[in-house]
This record gives C-alpha cells, sequence and structure tokens, in this order.
C-alpha cells in the first residue's frame, strides 16, 4: 500500500523543482522591497508562490 506522504516524497527528488520555487519566490519578495505599490506585500507572494509549486 501506498501511504500518503509518498507523492510528497517523490517531489523532494526532484530538487530543481524546489529550487526554482525558491528563486520564483525570492524574485516575488525582491520585487516586494523594490516596487511601492501598496497592494503586493510579502503574505500577497506567499500566497502567489505556494498554489504553483503543487503543479
Amino acid at each position: 500500500m501506498r501511504s500518503r506522504w509518498q507523492p510528497l516524497l517523490i517531489e523532494y527528488r526532484r530538487p530543481w523543482k524546489l529550487v526554482t520555487f525558491a528563486i520564483g519566490l525570492a524574485l516575488l519578495l525582491v520585487g516586494v522591497t523594490l516596487t511601492p505599490a501598496p497592494d503586493w506585500d510579502v503574505p500577497v507572494c506567499f500566497i502567489m508562490a505556494i498554489p504553483t509549486r503543487s503543479g
């Protein structure tokens, strides 16, 4: 039987996905500091980045 965590553990064997996720999140966070947009802050960056990681 497969555990419910096995699909998640398989993702950790693909380090390029984690690296590209970290780079994308870093770019979003840099954008927060460089762009004076009133509706773009750090929590919004995480809200935008985390759903894209699942794909």
